[in-house]
């Protein structure tokens, strides 16, 4: 958890390096393995807490299914997402590899 709110920190100070402009909202993606309702629900918690713990704006998208996922991942729209294993193999090559959280 500390490692996941440390990295938005970082990743939030680029943002900040522009001062006239207003910073865009840390995009938290987590594709569902249960209904979209149910996963906003169990991760409604870890939102309110890193922006509780940042001070910054983060918003959680549940895409409806791996495609919008995917297209998100493509067009540079989610910072970080919370995936299985098997969906970040299927999607390695959309990342940017120097700039990944790993567990440890």
């Amino acid at each position: 958890m500390i490692i996941l709110v440390f990295a938005i920190i970082m990743s939030s100070l680029v943002s900040f390096s522009h001062a006239a402009e207003t910073p865009k909202p840390i995009q938290l993606a987590i594709l569902p393995c249960e209904n979209i309702e149910t996963t906003f629900k169990k991760f409604y918690p870890l939102l309110r807490y890193l922006i509780q713990q940042t001070g910054l704006e983060v918003s959680l998208m549940v895409p409806t299914d791996f495609s919008t996922f995917e297209t998100s991942l493509r067009k540079g729209e989610i910072d970080f997402a919370l995936q299985d294993p098997h969906t970040y193999l299927m999607t390695s090559n959309l990342y940017n590899n120097e700039a990944l959280l790993r567990a440890l």
